[in-house]
């Protein structure tokens, strides 16, 4: 049904309607005949649908909210948008008659009435990860994939993937991460290493995980070290858990079968384990989550097929320790949905994680930007920052983070290439920015649709990158797309009798976070920037021309900006900057 009213409301649509009617432009009287079209269309699908007319009088009026021919939301957010609610309507009705099962920690948060976290669920049909998303990234130099970690240590291999988790089992009490107080949690050398230690008694147990190439391809190393620190032998059993869920909701697993070593997850390589554990067990939906069934005598069940998508799985290692003792239990984790597994019961885990940190500081300390300052935090954060820069660059792309995040978006990208620049990582920089050309379409840089910030962002950090580098070839490679870009911000400006819009940019969408559809000075201001950067570069190529007709264009802009916020500082009898001159638009957040 959303992408259905997504589809009808979207701009495509009046497009074709204008097009046949041989509408140039907009005017009201047809624009107006689409409208009442579109709603008719959209009422009658939604009344065969069940939906209540007084349900969709809510989606007509966020219509009117969004206004200005409304753009439709891009696609991206869209397939967000859709999969997170239909995640989270089936946690909502799955999580809160399962709460016996071990959950990842934002659950057991959210669904815990004494915690901060707490979420009281009443009529709400969604359950999402509302107050924990403070996951991490682990990634290898040189790599387009990132897993992430929660901060109780659950790994996740893939996007919307399931995920393994990491217990204890100690006289007869399951301990798992997600439901203990006091885990700690710190990267290793402040490099994309992530270390999750808790304890259990005298016991301390440490999880490592990182990522590095295994034959070409990315693999999640995982280690845990279990140290008894008292003066009595323990006993205890380690367990690896493969869980139906992720940071964000569940993630469905039809079928789990262990065989040689490795655990085959929805009839993919999911898991290798190099010691054969003491106890395998893979369970159904309707049998419960394995985690029931740790203290019964059970046979072992190599393999499961859930028909809901809800199957579990374990593999439990039973340790004894002595006083001061150290164990260790590896996994390799595969984050490529093809993965060979030829070799790795050769590979050597203390050389792989000394040849990775030799790697990550090779490139960080010979090449990257040092700073040191008195604040030790401070220090560990710059570093880790400057680690983290290099995981989230993809080759010839840039994405602003793992998960959902793991999109390329102009307006995070301005920030982080320069940053690499910045940190002295301007070859980096430079292997994305080389591609920006091809992704340009008729002059526009677009990551989505709406989206008239792009352009000023394309330009400024295409011109920052030069001002860095000073590289002429580069120059002389993106200079005719930066005058592009810059024809494409004078061509996107409609003049009106209205001075509190006309010759700013259209309305779009901008920075999603703003509102729906409107003036977004947001935008305008990137554009004034990406001018400004664009004039300078066609005087240093020698071009008169370019240089005095977008230096026009410049002063053309700025002129309306400053007449547009004339206007929004007599309605509010004091000189300020709102998010959009809107007449509905005050000073808010977004400002």
């Amino acid at each position: 049904m959303l992408c259905v009213l997504q589809a009808l409301s979207g701009q495509k649509y009046w497009a074709s309607f204008s097009a046949i009617l041989n509408v140039e432009s907009s005017p009201f009287i047809y624009y107006n005949l689409f409208i009442m079209i579109k709603k008719y269309i959209i009422d009658k699908i939604a009344s065969r649908l069940g939906i209540p007319t007084s349900a969709m009088a809510y989606w007509h009026a966020f219509n009117k909210v969004a206004g200005h021919l409304s753009i439709g939301l891009p696609d991206v957010l869209m397939a967000l948008g859709a999969n997170n609610m239909l995640r989270g309507f089936l946690n909502r009705f799955v999580i809160p008659i399962n709460l016996d099962w071990v959950w990842p920690y934002w659950v057991v948060q959210q669904f815990d009435p004494m915690s901060p976290s707490f979420v009281a669920r009443g009529f709400q049909i969604t359950t999402l990860n509302m107050t924990n998303r403070n996951w991490t990234a682990i990634g290898a130099i040189n790599s387009v994939k990132e897993a992430v970690v929660d901060q109780r240590g659950l790994v996740v291999p893939q996007i919307n993937g399931w995920s393994v988790d990491s217990w204890i089992l100690y006289k007869g009490e399951l301990y798992a991460p997600s439901k203990m107080p006091g885990v700690t949690q710190y990267p290793c050398q402040d490099l994309p290493i992530v270390i999750t230690e808790f304890k259990v008694g005298e016991l301390t147990i440490n999880c490592e995980a990182f990522v590095e190439k295994v034959n070409k391809e990315d693999m999640i190393f995982h280690r845990a070290k279990i140290v008894n620190g008292g003066t009595q032998k323990e006993k205890l059993s380690f367990i690896y858990s493969i869980r139906p869920y992720n940071i964000e909701g569940l993630s469905l697993i039809g079928s789990i079968e262990y065989k040689e070593n490795i655990f085959y997850v929805n009839d993919r390589v999911g898991v290798y384990l190099p010691a054969v554990p003491d106890q395998v067990l893979c369970n159904t939906y309707e049998q419960g989550d394995v985690s029931l069934f740790l203290n019964k005598e059970i046979k072992q069940n190599l393999s499961t097929k859930c028909p809901i998508g809800f199957a579990t799985a374990m593999a439990k290692y039973d340790l004894e320790l002595e006083s001061k003792d150290t164990k260790e239990v590896i996994a390799y984790i595969p984050i490529e949905k093809k993965l060979s597994f030829k070799g790795l019961d050769k590979l050597d885990y203390e050389q792989v994680i000394t040849d990775t940190i030799a790697g990550w500081r090779d490139r960080l300390d010979n090449r990257g930007m040092h700073i040191q300052v008195p604040d030790a935090r401070l220090q560990a954060a710059f570093l880790a920052n400057r680690a983290y820069m290099l995981v989230f660059h993809d080759g010839d792309s840039i994405t602003p983070g793992p998960f959902s995040y793991h999109f390329f978006w102009y307006r995070d990208a301005a920030y982080m290439i320069n940053a690499l620049d910045k940190m002295g990582f301007s070859e980096e920089a430079g292997q994305i920015l080389y591609t920006y050309p091809k992704l340009q379409k008729k002059g526009h840089f677009s990551s989505q649709k709406g989206e008239w910030d792009s352009n000023g962002q394309a330009i400024w950090t295409m011109v920052e990158h030069y001002r860095f580098s000073n590289d002429k070839a580069y120059l002389n490679k993106v200079y005719p797309s930066i005058v592009g870009a810059m024809k494409w911000i004078r061509n996107n400006r409609p003049i009106s009798k209205n001075p509190l819009y006309s010759g700013l940019h259209r309305p779009g969408l901008s920075a999603e976070h703003f509102g729906s559809n409107d003036y977004y000075y947001w935008d305008d201001f990137w554009s004034l920037a990406g001018l400004r950067e664009g004039v300078r570069m066609a005087e240093v190529m020698g071009k008169k021309g370019d240089a005095d007709l977008y230096r026009k264009v410049h002063a053309e802009l700025m002129a309306s900006v400053d007449r547009s916020l004339l206007e929004v500082a007599k309605r509010f009898d004091k000189p300020i900057i709102p998010i959009s001159p809107s007449l509905s638009r005050r000073m808010d957040s977004a400002a």
